[in-house]
């Protein structure tokens, strides 16, 4: 087989092609440890060598990073490993390495994150973030479970907007029911609320 190009990407990476084909980028010392050059010989032993020892490496590492910042679901992770040119093999192989090695759980990371939000945002708030991560409808019914109630969550966000005052007419009834509408909550349970809200005011 036959490296075909060699094209710089940005600073330091330069993207490998090998029969037309992108197989990975190197730095300008790997290019020389391996002895990549355009237009140069190149056995498939080698490729695989190179993905093993190299390319795989630094993709593990780049992934644990990424875990140092911030936990990480499965499809966060795989969207920026694609950004920074790792192909999908390469990809697979650093995800099931991470799984095996217990440093991403999406289970885990969903139930973190519904019990630190569920008292501050809406089930539709949580479930459309959470949807964004890559997160299947399937593992989030699990955490919002017929006995689910936003009642803490909706209180809190009434609070917020009145900030310890009165809601004294319609129109500010009105004005907090679509700001948590819009949130995502329940306008039937927020109405409920926000009438329990006006009557601890008034009696």
């Amino acid at each position: 087989m036959q490296v075909t190009a060699i094209e710089k990407h940005g600073k330091y990476k330069y993207k490998v092609f090998v029969e037309g084909e992108y197989v990975f980028w190197l730095s300008w010392k790997e290019l020389y440890f391996w002895k990549i050059q355009l237009n140069s010989e190149i056995t498939g032993d080698t490729l695989k060598k190179i993905k093993k020892e190299s390319i795989l490496q630094k993709c593990k590492r780049k992934a644990i990073t990424y875990l140092k910042y911030a936990n990480q679901t499965e499809y966060d992770l795989r969207t920026k490993l694609k950004r920074q040119l790792y192909t999908e093999d390469i990809i697979n192989q650093t995800i099931a390495y991470l799984y095996d090695m217990h440093y991403i759980d999406d289970y885990r990371y969903v139930e973190n994150y519904v019990e630190i939000n569920k008292k501050k945002h809406s089930r539709k708030w949580i479930e459309m973030k959470l949807h964004q991560k890559g997160i299947s409808k399937e593992l989030l019914s699990e955490f919002f479970d017929a006995e689910y109630s936003e009642e803490d969550a909706i209180r809190k966000a009434i609070e917020k907007r009145v900030k310890g005052g009165t809601i004294s007419s319609r129109e500010q009834k009105a004005k907090v029911l679509s700001a948590l509408y819009r949130q995502g909550f329940s306008f039937s349970e927020t109405s409920k609320i926000l009438q329990e809200y006006e009557e601890s005011y008034t009696s």
